[in-house]
């Protein structure tokens, strides 16, 4: 706390402390609803829910030394994307402070049911979970070691490096239910479908726009981790139609999918080959596994799951079980959605973001349950068509230490991507992605990972990464997705 007094009688500390962490929150005091930006953007007054949108940070070092950490600037609220069911998706807008000129870049997690606010801050945002840095002076004990490194429950500080400064990032709670964002009244029991989360997603973007008008201007490129692969595949491929029939002007440029489980058809039965290949299980129980696979798709592709067939139902049949993570097989760590709800949930952060009373979830396992039919789903058709028009830049990436999302999975599903340019993109090698490292820039180079390169389409392995790319390999997914932008792929300097 800001008091650095000791007070020896009568409680008189903890009072401090009290009116200390009351003082922050003054201001917000009365704000107990959600900022709703849609009827002032109805109304014209897209300036006006402008300034409201902007996080206002109670906490700030210039006012009180405890708060050591200020959120940079940026905006949040809700958009109504649909007005008969009452539905508002939550977003958080960090504007690039490095180029006023930088592409607009979404970011979409998946789960199905993941928050966004993952990515922003255990991937790639301006802000991360705060970590004790306390040393173990000599005679400390060993649960005093372990302290240091350790999250720190409900706060955060700046990240050193992220995607934001080259991009102006856009993370969007989707679909609805997912983190902030909400339906009205009683909690829906109908199945979600991909036309259902790629149109809410598109009427989000066409208001967004109308809200920060100078962002036209700039490129926009829509892009989403794991299953959030498949949400930018379907809403990328909204815009386009609606582009085509002349009633969009969204400047989408360009397309990102990170360990994507864009065609389950074809990922699911192929994971188990690199468990194989690790040696996790036998060559027996890999057959099996790939049969029981082939005939889950067999039964859903023919009808039979019906349509209110639960996500957990289906996730019991098909995924490998018992790895020691799902997220990194060799560093074994694994992501802690609790960590990103302590801080969304705090009183500081859910007042910034005007987020109102209403309760967040980094997981909506109902969400969750009703994306079942939709699990299977694909969206190869969808990102065909978008490569054939020759309009759109496309980056499919993945780890090559992602247990679950594989790169020979990837690559299977890539290789069965409808488009002009298949047989070219099957005949490419894979080239070797490496760098002059900063210290030694002549004589030093690091691996970062593989790539291949057809026509429009980018396809790089990270080196080291495991299923949230960002998070294990920061300045390498920064570097990454700079070429892309820049160059439409990656590329080695020659030396």
């Amino acid at each position: 706390m800001a008091a650095s007094t000791t007070f020896a009688a009568n409680g008189i500390t903890l009072l401090v402390a009290i009116t200390i962490k009351s003082a922050i929150y003054t201001d917000f005091a009365e704000s107990t609803k959600p900022l709703h930006l849609s009827p002032f953007i109805a109304r014209g007054e897209a300036g006006k829910a402008r300034a409201l949108s902007e996080v206002k940070d109670a906490c700030k070092p210039e006012v009180r030394s405890d708060c050591d950490v200020t959120i940079p600037e940026s905006f949040s609220g809700f958009i109504t994307v649909n007005k008969v069911f009452g539905k508002h998706l939550f977003f958080w807008y960090f504007p690039s402070q490095e180029n006023a000129d930088a592409p607009v870049v979404v970011w979409l997690n998946g789960g199905p049911g993941i928050t966004s606010m993952l990515g922003l801050f255990w991937e790639n945002g301006p802000l991360q979970p705060k970590r004790r840095y306390d040393s173990c002076i000599p005679g400390c004990s060993t649960d005093q070691s372990q302290a240091a490194g350790e999250i720190i429950p409900g706060e955060f500080e700046p990240r050193n490096e992220s995607w934001t400064g080259p991009f102006s990032m856009l993370y969007i709670d989707n679909p609805v239910g997912t983190g902030y964002s909400y339906q009205e009244g009683k909690n829906p029991r109908k199945m979600i479908t991909q036309d259902e989360y790629a149109e809410d997603l598109y009427q989000f973007l066409e208001q967004f726009y109308q809200l920060f008008p100078d962002s036209s201007r700039k490129e926009l490129y829509i892009g989403g981790q794991s299953y959030g692969g498949k949400y930018a595949s379907a809403l990328a491929y909204r815009i386009h139609e609606a582009k085509i029939r002349g009633k969009s002007k969204l400047p989408l440029t360009g397309i990102y999918l990170g360990s994507p489980f864009f065609a389950p058809e074809i990922m699911i039965p192929a994971q188990i080959d690199y468990l194989y290949s690790i040696g996790v299980v036998t060559r027996s129980q890999a057959d099996k596994h790939k049969a029981d696979m082939n005939a889950v798709i067999k039964k859903y592709n023919a009808g039979k799951m019906g349509r209110k067939i639960s996500t957990e139902t289906l996730l019991g049949k098909i995924f490998f079980k018992n790895l020691p993570s799902n997220d990194n097989f060799v560093t074994g760590e694994k992501v802690d959605y609790s960590v990103t709800e302590s801080i969304m949930a705090s009183e500081r952060v859910r007042q910034a973001v005007h987020a109102g009373s209403l309760p967040f979830h980094a997981v909506n396992y109902d969400v969750h349950e009703r994306m079942g039919f939709d699990y299977l789903s694909s969206t190869r058709d969808k990102l065909g068509a978008l490569l054939d028009t020759g309009s759109y830049k496309v980056l499919i990436f993945n780890g090559d230490f992602d247990p679950v999302i594989t790169s020979g999975a990837v690559e299977e599903a890539v290789l069965e991507i409808p488009w002009l340019g298949h047989v070219d993109y099957a005949k490419q090698s894979r080239q070797m992605w490496y760098w002059p490292t900063k210290l030694d820039p002549v004589g030093d180079f690091k691996l970062f990972g593989f790539y291949t390169q057809s026509r429009d389409l980018c396809r790089v392995v990270v080196h080291g990464a495991g299923h949230h790319v960002p998070h294990d390999q920061m300045s390498i997914s920064r570097e990454m997705m700079e070429q892309f932008v820049g160059f439409g792929c990656v590329f080695t300097m020659p030396f």
